[in-house]
C-alpha cells in the first residue's frame, strides 16, 4: 500500500512527529464525526481516530510539564479538540492532552 508521510513540529515540545498516512486518507476530502475520548487511554483514543481516518494528532502534556507521551498505554485524554460530535475532515489535527493514569486530569 503506498503511504505519505507527513511531518508535525509540536511548538509545545519542539519535538518532530512523523506520521505514516495511507496514501487515501490523503488524497480524499473526507469527514468524521469526532468521538468522545476524554477519559480515554490514549493508545485506545488514537486506535479510534485511526478507525474513523484520522491520524493527524498532536499529542500533549496535559498537566504542563512537556512530558512525551511515549508509552501511550500509560496515559489517560483529559482534553480533546475539537470538541465530539463535531463533524471535520480527516485533514484536522486532533489535539489529545493526557495524564499517566495514576495523576488526575487538571
Amino acid at each position: 500500500m503506498k503511504r505519505v508521510v507527513v511531518s508535525l513540529v509540536s511548538t509545545t515540545f519542539f519535538a518532530a512527529i512523523i506520521l505514516s498516512i495511507p496514501a487515501h486518507a490523503a488524497t480524499k476530502t473526507q469527514t468524521f464525526v469526532m468521538p468522545k475520548v476524554v477519559g480515554m487511554v490514549l493508545q485506545d483514543a488514537q486506535d479510534l481516530l485511526q478507525a474513523k481516518g484520522s491520524y493527524l494528532m498532536d499529542q500533549q502534556d496535559a498537566s504542563g510539564r512537556g512530558r512525551m507521551q511515549i508509552l501511550d498505554r500509560n496515559w489517560r485524554v483529559c482534553r480533546q479538540n475539537p470538541a465530539p460530535g463535531k463533524k471535520v475532515p480527516i485533514t484536522t489535527i486532533v489535539v489529545l492532552a493526557s495524564v499517566k493514569l495514576s495523576e488526575r486530569c487538571p
